[in-house]
């Protein structure tokens, strides 16, 4: 059985007020400005530095030590429309398996909301 380390990267997700349509983010010289694909809304965000990201996405790092062995591979989450967050109850949230254990046990699933940003586990 190989040891599974994680490494996980927070997201900077904003939803649209009119719409819930996740905001795509604009570096624009000194400033950042989220804009709404399907309504055009649009916020300066006053509230972090400028920095450029080539996209918005959810991540993970995943090493798996085996024997010496160091696989690495990145993942990214998928959205499940079917799962709610059970502090704010936004729906669809960010969600991603990883096995943990032995190959003859489930997998844990790790979730994240994009609306509050709490995230939880799920043991099957």
């Amino acid at each position: 059985m190989g040891l599974v380390l994680l490494q996980c990267w927070c997201i900077d997700l904003r939803l649209c007020p009119n719409c819930g349509t996740p905001l795509e983010r604009q570096d624009c010289e000194n400033k950042t400005i989220w804009t709404c694909p399907v309504c055009n809304y649009k916020v300066e965000d006053k509230t972090t530095q400028h920095r450029s990201i080539e996209g918005l996405r959810l991540s993970k790092k995943v090493k798996t030590i085996d024997e010496g062995v160091i696989i690495e591979r990145e993942e990214l989450g998928a959205l499940s429309s079917i799962t709610s967050c059970p502090k704010c109850g936004h729906s669809p949230v960010y969600y991603t398996s990883i096995q943990s254990r032995a190959a003859d046990e489930p997998p844990v699933r790790i979730y994240k909301c994009p609306k509050c940003g709490y995230g939880w586990r799920e043991y099957s």
